[in-house]
C-alpha cells in the first residue's frame, strides 16, 4: 500500500508542477475472460485448497469487469484536472468472496473451503459515489462476469443443465 501512496504523490506533484490534467483512479478488483481473483478462487476450489478470509466477515470488494474498465477509461481521462482528480475505480456492486465462491459452486458443483487468516486482506469495499458522479455506474453484473469467465477459461467445469 505504501507504494500506491508514493505513486499517487508523484503523480500529483508532476501534474501540478507541469500543469498536466491528471486522474488518479484507485483500481479495485479487475477481472474478465482472461482471469482474475475469482478464477484463482475457482482453481483453489477445484484443487481443494482452502481460501483465506479475514476473520471480520463478510469480505466485500467491488469487482470491475474488463468491459467496464475499458469503457470507462475515456471518461476518466475527461475527468482529469490540473488539481488532480482522485476517484475509486471499481464495480458498482459490492460482493463478498463468500458470495462469489458460492456462485462459482452453483455453476460448477465445486465446494469452497474457507479458513480464517488475520493476515488476509479484509473488506476493501469502495465508496462509488464520486465514481458514479464522474463516469457513471458500471454495467456488467458480477454474476454475468463470472459466468463468462468460466465459459472462456474452464467451460468443462460448468454443470450441464
Amino acid at each position: 500500500m505504501k507504494s500506491n501512496v508514493a505513486a499517487e504523490t508523484v503523480c500529483r506533484f508532476v501534474a501540478r508542477q507541469a500543469s498536466i490534467p491528471t486522474t488518479v483512479a484507485r483500481l479495485s478488483v479487475p477481472y474478465g475472460d482472461n482471469g482474475g481473483w475469482m478464477y484463482f478462487h475457482m482453481l483453489m476450489m477445484q484443487q481443494g485448497i482452502p481460501i483465506d478470509l479475514h476473520p471480520d466477515k463478510p469480505n466485500y470488494y467491488n469487482p470491475l469487469h474488463v468491459d467496464d474498465y475499458i469503457e470507462k477509461i475515456p471518461y476518466l481521462l475527461a475527468a482529469a484536472t490540473e488539481e488532480v482528480t482522485t476517484v475509486n475505480f471499481g464495480g458498482s456492486e459490492k460482493v463478498s468472496i463468500e458470495q462469489w465462491c458460492e456462485y462459482i459452486g452453483q455453476l460448477t458443483g465445486l465446494q469452497a473451503t474457507f479458513q480464517d487468516n488475520p493476515e488476509a486482506y479484509g473488506s476493501l469495499c469502495i465508496d462509488t459515489q464520486k465514481m458514479h458522479e464522474l463516469i457513471g455506474p458500471t454495467r456488467v453484473d458480477w454474476r454475468e462476469g463470472i459466468l463468462s469467465q468460466i465459459q472462456h477459461l474452464a467451460p468443462e467445469l460448468l454443470l450441464k443443465n
